[in-house]
């Protein structure tokens, strides 16, 4: 499972460089909506919505 927590790590920090990306280049004024990180994993899953987690 920590493979997976990591790889989903992995993705949502792309994920926010690559819109940031986009905003600073002006390929778009901003990017509102919230990303949106697909997981087939239940207990990845589980337990990156742990409370203890978000900081």
């Amino acid at each position: 499972m920590q493979a997976e927590v990591i790889a989903c790590h992995e993705t949502s920090k792309q994920a926010f460089w690559l819109r940031n990306l986009v905003t600073v280049m002006k390929i778009v004024d901003s990017i509102q909506k919230p990303l949106k990180i697909y997981c087939d994993n239940k207990a990845t899953v589980r337990t990156i919505r742990k409370p203890q987690l978000q900081g």
